[in-house]
């Protein structure tokens, strides 16, 4: 159930995020699974992928053709993207060039006053705790302008490292008990299979 929470301090800036970065939005050819445009070896971005990913995402699901791609929105490494349906207002970082689906936008050429992890953390943390009355009322009917519209604080970039640092720190302690958990729950299984095989056995030779 963790979820990484951001404390944002009232004193911070506040900056709209399309004054922040260059936001587009994604773009589909027409019709859908016309072998024109899909099947290639063009990677597209689809919502499965983010969901499978978490943060740094590698597309591996859809492709395009040459041809498709120009019919869609050209994405580079490092850049946030965002979903906008499917699962609205998930976010990752692209681990390599991709093109995005009009389920998505894009954030491009991102000001050298936000790191592109920060702005991960920042849009995970308003989807995770938004409420009817927040930023998150807005994440089922998204549109290019109301995200342009978002106000975000922007702390300085030391503040934003250190926030990305902690939220890590705390990701692998939680992947750790993760782990943990399993391995105890396999050993559990193990222990219960190994007694009721015993009293199996035992039913058995008392017959």
């Amino acid at each position: 159930n963790y979820k990484p929470t951001i404390k944002i301090d009232p004193k911070w800036p506040i900056k709209k995020l399309g004054k922040l970065c260059d936001i587009v939005r994604g773009s589909s050819p027409r019709p859908k699974s016309d072998p024109r445009y899909y099947g290639g070896n063009v990677p597209r971005l689809m919502v499965a992928d983010l969901t499978r990913d978490g943060m740094y995402v590698t597309p591996r699901i859809d492709f395009l053709t040459e041809e498709g791609s120009k019919l869609s929105r050209a994405m580079k490494r490092n850049d946030v993207v965002m979903a906008v349906s499917g699962n609205p207002g998930l976010p990752a970082i692209l681990n390599m060039d991709v093109y995005i689906h009009d389920g998505f936008v894009g954030f491009r050429n991102l000001t050298d006053e936000v790191v592109p992890e920060y702005l991960y953390h920042l849009l995970s943390y308003l989807k995770e705790h938004s409420n009817s009355q927040s930023i998150g009322a807005v994440f089922k009917n998204l549109t290019t302008d109301q995200i342009k519209g978002y106000n975000l604080p922007v702390p300085p970039l030391t503040i934003q490292h250190e926030i990305v640092a902690k939220i890590e720190a705390e990701r692998v302690l939680v992947d750790a008990n993760r782990k943990l958990v399993e391995i105890f729950e396999e050993k559990i299984q193990a222990k219960l299979a190994e007694i009721w095989g015993e009293d199996a056995a035992e039913k058995r030779g008392s017959r």
